[in-house]
């Protein structure tokens, strides 16, 4: 979820790449589409499932919950 300043702060920066030319925003849209990377592979991490960790771990925590 954004806060109302980062929707501030992306809508601003959408009216400045408006104006600018299209060799002016290449780097701007390479920059977008390398934090939008990071942020999918953020998503990623969190909503992956508990498979990677030992088994005897996963295990350990089942028995402390029964």
């Amino acid at each position: 979820m954004l806060r109302e300043n980062e929707v501030a702060e992306v809508l601003q920066r959408w009216e400045s790449m408006m104006n600018k030319t299209d060799k002016e925003k290449a780097p701007l849209i390479q920059h977008f589409e390398e934090e939008r990377k990071k942020s999918n592979q953020h998503d990623e991490k969190i909503h992956q499932p508990v498979s990677h960790l030992p088994l005897n771990f996963v295990l350990s925590l089942s028995i402390r919950v029964l």
